[in-house]
């Protein structure tokens, strides 16, 4: 497994695009909270930069491993949905047998690699969308301010 470099955190001034993604409890937090540095899709973006993470209504179970090791809540209500928080989005690559680029990353799959995860002090309410997205300008606000050390 070939190492990757954590590139410099970009400079996220207002007129730099901001994205979202939508993406099912309860692996939105975990990308915020517990280090998951890779969101599995179907799909390639070639979008690079500032990527809001939206934790959707929709719930996937995890395996009774990953709940063990990161002590998950079991229940839904420990696991808020909106608007989560802010991440770089630096890569994206299919997967290959010799290119395992986190214990994150499944087979068959692209692998959105993911760096300086930034929550947000509390979750905003809002809907998530399908695909990528420009976030509302409140949440667009709410990034920056999170990218430059300042609160919501």
């Amino acid at each position: 497994m070939t190492p990757r470099r954590t590139p410099e955190p970009r400079n996220h001034a207002a007129g730099v695009p901001v994205r979202a993604v939508s993406v099912a409890r309860p692996w939105a937090g975990l990308i915020l909270h517990r280090g998951k540095d890779v969101e599995n899709r179907t799909w390639s973006t070639r979008y690079r930069g500032l990527l809001v993470i939206h934790a959707s209504q929709s719930w996937d179970q995890w395996p009774d491993d990953i709940a063990r090791q990161f002590a998950l809540p079991a229940d839904k209500g420990g696991h808020p949905t909106g608007y989560l928080g802010v991440a770089e989005l630096v890569d994206v690559h299919r997967h290959t047998d010799d290119r395992q680029c986190s214990p994150w990353a499944e087979p068959s799959t692209w692998h959105w690699c993911l760096t300086n995860p930034r929550p947000f002090p509390h979750p905003i309410p809002g809907p998530g969308r399908l695909g990528l997205y420009t976030p509302p300008p409140a949440v667009v606000t709410a990034a920056r301010a999170a990218c430059s050390g300042g609160g919501v």
